[in-house]
C-alpha cells in the first residue's frame, strides 16, 4: 500500500511523549488577533471609501525580469484579474528561454529565490517546495488554473512538470486564498503552459551523469501577421535518469560508499494549446514513473515503484473585444499506482478535479472586479475509506485605488491600495479571507508596500479518510488550518546605480497559523493527524542584482539573496523548530557574457535544519557550487545552443531530507535548436 504523507514523512517522525502532547493551553492572542480583526474592519472601510476614487484603464503591466540584461523598471499597474497578485506583495516571474542561461528545472530556479526551500527525496525522488517558513502543504501550485497538489498528501511534486513545457512560472509569496482558494497559506506558484505566442519550433537533446537524458520538441503555427493572435502549439518530450550514484553511508562508521539502486525515474509529456481572439484551450498529458527505494539503511522499500498519470484540459474565454468578462473551465484526472517490490498488493487511487470560474469588471461600481469559482474534488481507490468528495463555491471582490489602480497610465506615482475579500463555502467549512494591501511609489523605480491578510487550508483526503490500517488512523474530526494574520512590509527598487542597472527587494514578514495539521505517533506507535496549537513564522528576505551597462563589450551581472527566518510549531506553550526549515539560507551568483558565449557560477548555502517535530535530530548546513556554460551558433535559419552544466562542482555530500542522499558532482550536456 502507498505510504501516506505524514505517516513515514521525516518531518513528522516523532515519538509521542509528554513534552510533545498538544496542550489545551493556547498561545496568547495578543497583537496578532487584534490586527486580524482590524484587517476585516479596514477592508470594509476601504471598500466604502473607494467609491470616491477614479479607476481608469491601461496598458499591460511589465514585470521585472531579473535574468536579462536591461534597465529594470517596476510594474506599472494592477491588472484587472485575480491571477494578478497585485502590487503589495513579493512576486517573481520566470519565462523559460528568456533567461541568459537556462535553469535545469523548476527546482533549480526556485532554489535560487529568497525564502523558498525545495526538499528533494534523493536523486530522482519527488520535489516539493515551501515558502517563508511554512510547509509544502501550505503552497498552492496551479498549472493552467488547475491544482497540482496531491489530493492525498496536499503537496505538489514540481518534478512532474518539465520546464520546457511552460510559458511562465510566477512565484507569489504570502497568503493568497482570497485570490486563489484553499491551500495558499505561505504562497502560490502559478504555472502556465506554453502556447503559440511563446515559442518558435524548438528541439532539445540532453545527456548527463547517472544515466540522465532528455529529448523534447515543439512546433507552433500562427495565423496572420500578429504572431500568436491565433495559432496552435504542439509539444512532447521524455526525461529520465538511472540515478545510480554513490553516496556515503553515514549510518555506519568507516563503511565503504554505497550505490543508490532502484531510484530511476522517467517523465513523459505531451501538450496541445490552441489560441484565437479571446479564446485559449490547453490539453496536457504528464506521465511520471519512478523507483521509491526509501531511506538510506533500509531495504523495506527495495524494488517499490510509483507511477502517476495526469491529464488536464482547460479553456479560457473572454468577451469579444473586451477584457471585462472572462470565464474558465478545467478538469484534471490523476491516476496513482504504488507497486511494492515484494509480494504485497498494488494500491491504486484516482482523483478527479473540476474547476469553473469567471471574472467580471463592473464599470458602474468603479471597476470593481467580481469573481466566482466552483470546484469539485473526488477520490476513489485502495486505502481510502468511503467515497470522499468535496464541493466548494467561492466569491471574491477586488478593487485597486490610487497609483497603480489606474489602467491608462495617468496615475503612476503616489499612494495606492487594494482591498480583496474572498468567501469560500463547502460542507466542511465556511471561510472568510480578507486582504488589504497598500503601496507608495515615488517613481517608476521605487516602491514601498505593505499587506495584511488571512487564509485557510482544508484537511486533505488522507487526513480525513485514510482507511484504518496497522499503525495508521485517519481523523475525521480535524478542523481547517487558519492563518489569522499574514503580514509583510517591503521596499523594491529597480533602476540604475550610477551607470549600472540594478534591482533590490527587501521584505519583512510574519505569519500566524492556528490549528496546523501534523501526523504524530502515539506511545503505541499509532500514527494519526491532529490539529496542533500554532505555527508562527517570521523572517526577512533580501534579493538583489547588479549588471553591466548594455553597451559594454563584456556583460556581467552579480546576484545575491539572503533569507533570515524563524519558524516554530507550538505544543501548548512550547515551540520547536519546524522540520526542514533553516533559519539562514542564501545564494550568490556571477554571470558573464561576451558575444555568443555566456557563463554563470552560483553558490548556495542552506543552514542546519531540524528533522523531527520534537527537534531531536538535525541535519548540518551545506554549500553547493553550480556552473553553467553556453555557446550560441547560427546555422543558416537555425540558432543552435550548446550548454554544459556542472551541478555540485565541489562534490559535496548532503541531504535535503534525512537519509535521502543527493547526487554528488553531476554533468549535463544540452543541445537546443531554434
Amino acid at each position: 500500500m502507498r505510504p501516506m504523507a505524514g505517516f513515514g514523512d521525516p518531518s513528522c517522525d516523532v515519538s509521542f511523549s509528554r513534552s510533545c502532547v498538544p496542550s489545551e493551553d493556547r498561545f496568547s492572542e495578543g497583537l496578532h488577533d487584534r490586527l486580524s480583526h482590524l484587517l476585516t474592519v479596514g477592508l470594509v472601510l476601504a471598500a466604502t471609501a473607494g467609491g470616491q476614487l477614479a479607476a481608469p484603464r491601461g496598458l499591460p503591466a511589465q514585470d521585472v525580469a531579473p535574468d536579462t540584461i536591461r534597465l529594470p523598471v517596476l510594474r506599472a499597474e494592477v491588472r484587472r484579474s485575480l491571477v494578478d497578485p497585485g502590487l503589495a506583495r513579493s512576486v517573481e516571474r520566470l519565462e523559460p528561454g528568456e533567461e541568459l542561461l537556462p535553469f535545469r528545472d523548476l527546482s533549480d530556479w526556485l532554489s535560487s529565490r529568497a525564502s523558498v526551500s525545495v526538499r528533494g527525496y534523493g536523486g530522482g525522488g519527488r520535489q516539493v517546495l515551501s515558502i517563508r517558513g511554512g510547509r509544502p502543504k501550505g503552497v498552492l501550485v496551479l498549472l493552467d488554473g488547475l491544482p497540482l497538489n496531491d489530493p492525498l498528501s496536499g503537496e505538489a511534486d514540481i518534478s512532474s512538470v518539465p520546464l520546457a513545457s511552460l510559458a511562465s512560472a510566477m512565484l507569489v509569496r504570502g497568503a493568497g486564498t482570497a485570490r486563489y482558494g484553499s491551500g495558499a497559506l505561505g504562497g502560490a506558484l502559478l504555472l502556465r503552459s506554453a502556447g503559440p505566442t511563446n515559442a518558435e519550433p524548438v528541439a532539445r537533446l540532453s545527456v548527463g551523469s547517472y544515466g540522465a537524458y532528455e529529448a523534447s520538441g515543439s512546433a507552433s503555427w500562427s495565423a496572420g501577421r500578429r504572431t500568436g493572435a491565433s495559432g496552435l502549439r504542439i509539444d512532447a518530450g521524455v526525461r529520465g535518469a538511472k540515478n545510480d550514484f554513490s553516496y556515503e553511508n553515514r549510518l555506519v562508521a568507516d563503511s565503504p560508499e554505497r550505490r543508490r539502486e532502484g531510484a530511476d525515474s522517467e517523465l513523459r509529456w505531451a501538450g496541445l494549446t490552441a489560441a484565437a481572439e479571446g479564446l485559449r484551450a490547453t490539453f496536457r498529458l504528464d506521465d511520471l514513473e519512478r523507483g521509491v527505494p526509501g531511506r538510506l539503511g533500509t531495504s523495506v522499500f527495495a524494488g517499490d515503484r510509483w507511477r502517476e498519470t495526469r491529464w488536464s484540459a482547460t479553456a479560457t474565454a473572454g468577451a469579444a473585444g473586451t477584457d471585462n468578462v472572462t470565464g474558465r473551465l478545467g478538469m484534471r484526472h490523476l491516476a496513482m499506482r504504488y507497486t511494492p517490490g515484494d509480494e504485497g498488493s498494488v494500491a491504486d487511487q484516482a482523483a478527479v478535479d473540476l474547476r469553473a470560474g469567471g471574472e467580471m469588471v463592473v464599470p458602474r461600481l468603479a471597476d470593481l472586479v467580481v469573481a466566482g469559482r466552483l470546484s469539485f474534488e473526488r477520490l476513489r481507490g485502495d486505502g481510502i475509506g468511503g467515497d470522499p468528495d468535496r464541493l466548494s463555491v467561492g466569491l471574491t471582490l477586488r478593487r485597486a485605488f490610487g497609483a497603480g489602480g489606474a489602467s491608462d497610465g495617468s496615475s503612476y506615482a503616489g499612494l495606492g491600495f487594494e482591498p480583496v475579500l474572498g468567501v469560500d463555502v463547502s460542507r466542511q467549512e465556511a471561510a472568510l479571507s480578507p486582504e488589504l494591501g497598500a503601496w507608495y511609489r515615488a517613481d517608476e523605480h521605487l516602491r514601498l508596500y505593505g499587506r495584511l491578510g488571512r487564509a485557510y487550508r482544508m484537511p486533505t483526503f488522507a487526513d480525513l479518510h485514510f482507511e484504518a490500517a496497522p499503525g495508521l488512523r485517519a481523523n475525521p474530526d480535524l478542523e481547517a488550518e487558519k492563518v489569522v494574520l499574514d503580514a509583510e512590509f517591503g521596499v523594491e527598487f529597480a533602476g540604475q546605480l550610477g551607470p549600472m542597472p540594478a534591482s533590490l527587494h527587501v521584505a519583512g514578514w510574519t505569519r500566524d497559523t492556528r490549528r496546523p495539521i501534523v501526523w504524530l505517533a502515539s506511545s503505541a506507535a499509532l500514527w494519526s493527524p491532529r490539529n496542533l496549537d500554532r505555527l508562527l513564522a517570521r523572517g526577512l528576505d533580501l534579493q538583489g542584482r547588479m549588471e553591466a551597462a548594455g553597451s559594454a563589450p563584456l556583460h556581467w551581472a552579480v546576484e545575491a539573496g539572503l533569507t533570515l527566518q524563524r519558524s516554530r510549531v507550538g505544543f501548548g506553550d512550547n515551540g520547536n523548530p519546524l522540520p526542514y526549515e533553516p533559519d539562514v539560507a542564501g545564494q550568490a551568483a556571477v554571470e558573464l557574457q561576451q558575444g555568443a558565449t555566456a557563463a554563470r557560477a552560483e553558490l548556495r548555502y542552506t543552514g542546519s535544519r531540524s528533522t523531527t517535530v520534537a527537534a531531536t535530530r538535525r541535519l548540518g548546513g551545506f554549500v553547493t557550487l553550480d556552473v553553467r556554460l553556453r555557446r550560441r551558433f547560427e546555422a543558416g535559419p537555425l540558432i543552435v545552443e550548446v550548454a554544459l552544466g556542472i551541478d555540485n562542482l565541489t562534490d559535496t555530500s548532503y541531504e535535503l531530507v534525512e537519509l535521502f542522499p543527493e547526487p554528488g558532482r553531476t554533468l549535463t550536456l544540452t543541445l537546443d535548436v531554434h
